[in-house]
């Protein structure tokens, strides 16, 4: 049985957090825990000792890691109140050595790195408390400040291709060597749902669209300023629930999320939808994954594991299949599907505002087999191919560059148009490696 969260003063909550670091602070026995207790007050409480048997019959072992239960069951002590009231107060405040909490459930096998507190985190990073101190920004100078030598974000608005801006955070180069590092050592070990593939090793566009091919209708949703609606109090929680201590998990999210500065979002261009631009500032306001941080997709994946499973459980018990790349939604089933689509789809946005997200409803698309079902770039009516006009243009380019020249076909001015040629070029033979290397031989023709 939970205990229900208790509201009472100040005091009453500062006595209770000092009491519960009291009891946290050393072996978990009743003597040990009246003995700490009556320390920290510096005096004789009567009713202490009826108070611990309680605390020990709600938490048979140390409770690690739910301090804030523990402090609402102190708080529900009438006792505790009234002589709180007359003046009982915490004099002696113990320091409760950290260490990682153990979980129930999936989270117990996964390979979690263990971390105990910041300094063990500091020590591995080779940072000392200050210069960890200062990249998870306690102060919050970040936002704040103006000055380019404070700030850990680089920041630009780039426009998206079906509307909108969307904000580039890309951190400075020795937070990005931290957030590296967490990626590699923290995070990579922990699995994502099946049917996610949007930064995954091993998964990719190809293994995202290609479920949803040959089937009688193909629906395409969009998630709105997905990695900014994830804030850090979500993140936060889900490096509690990995079984990092309360101190620890605030430094991981702290260097892994960020609050956009007021300077920055005054940038915002003001064409496009008024609403939606509010909505995206707000979201950037807040710390959130910064869109450009290496630990932000990994993160972002975690992050989302209840909204994936709802949202897959939700497609299967329509016939349907789901699976999601980024903010991608992909759901596609056969023509009973299709016929149940106005209810599908609110439910769909139901979910995701539950979960914190919203729908860009502005960007659903429902195909039909009729015409083009169309998924990141990738035609899906009958398997996953690009587009065939992208590949003949593709195709021409190439041939027109053989024969008058690179120059006379970098229309648009790409800086460096070679390299952009061969990303083009290595798309396409992701996706066919047949065609690619038709393509690739065109391109050898060319002279650079």
């Amino acid at each position: 049985m939970s205990i229900a969260p208790v509201k009472f003063g100040g005091r009453v909550s500062r006595f209770c957090r000092g009491l519960a670091l009291a009891f946290l602070a050393g072996p978990w026995t009743r003597e040990e825990l009246r003995a700490r207790g009556e320390e920290a007050c510096d005096a004789e409480v009567p009713w202490l000792g009826r108070l611990v048997a309680r605390v020990m019959k709600r938490f048979p072992e140390r409770p690690l890691g739910r301090e804030l239960e523990l402090m609402a069951l102190l708080g529900s002590s009438r006792p505790l109140r009234e002589d709180v009231g007359r003046g009982l107060r915490i004099v002696r405040w113990f320091a409760v050595e950290a260490e990682m909490v153990p979980v129930e459930g999936p989270p117990a096998t996964f390979a979690v790195l263990p971390l105990a507190g910041p300094v063990e985190l500091g020590n591995r990073l080779a940072l000392s408390p200050g210069e960890l101190a200062w990249f998870s920004d306690e102060l919050g100078l970040n936002i704040k400040t103006r000055r380019e030598q404070l700030l850990h974000y680089r920041y630009r608005w780039v426009a998206k291709a079906r509307g909108g801006y969307r904000l580039l955070e890309a951190p400075k180069e020795r937070l990005k060597m931290i957030q590296r590092w967490l990626l590699r050592h923290v995070l990579a070990p922990i699995p994502v749902a099946p049917n996610v593939h949007g930064f995954v090793p091993g998964r990719n566009v190809r293994s995202f669209v290609a479920p949803h091919a040959g089937q009688a209708v193909v629906l395409r949703m969009d998630l709105e300023d997905f990695f900014a609606s994830i804030g850090r109090g979500r993140v936060i929680a889900l490096f509690e629930r990995l079984g990092y201590p309360r101190a620890m998990a605030l430094t991981l999210a702290a260097l892994c999320t960020a609050a956009t500065p007021w300077h920055v979002l005054q940038q915002h261009p003001r064409e496009g939808n008024l609403q939606q631009r509010y909505h995206t500032i707000q979201r950037l306001r807040q710390p959130h994954l910064p869109q450009g941080a290496p630990t932000s997709p990994a993160l972002s994946n975690l992050a989302t594991w209840r909204l994936d499973r709802r949202l897959h459980e939700l497609a299967g018990s329509y016939g349907a299949m789901m699976t999601r790349y980024a903010d991608d939604l992909a759901f596609a089933g056969d023509s009973a599907f299709q016929r149940s689509l106005r209810f599908f789809v609110p439910q769909v946005g139901a979910i995701a505002l539950e979960e914190g997200f919203r729908i860009n409803h502005r960007k659903t698309r429902i195909m039909s087999r009729g015409g083009r079902q169309q998924l990141c770039g990738l035609v899906v009516n009958d398997r996953p191919n690009l587009p065939r006009d992208e590949l003949d243009n593709l195709r021409a380019l190439l041939f027109n560059a053989v024969r008058s020249g690179p120059e006379s076909q970098n229309r648009d001015g790409h800086p460096h148009f070679r390299a952009h040629l061969e990303g083009r070029i290595a798309w396409v033979a992701s996706v066919n490696s047949a065609r690619g290397a038709r393509l690739r031989a065109l391109f050898e023709r060319v002279s650079w």
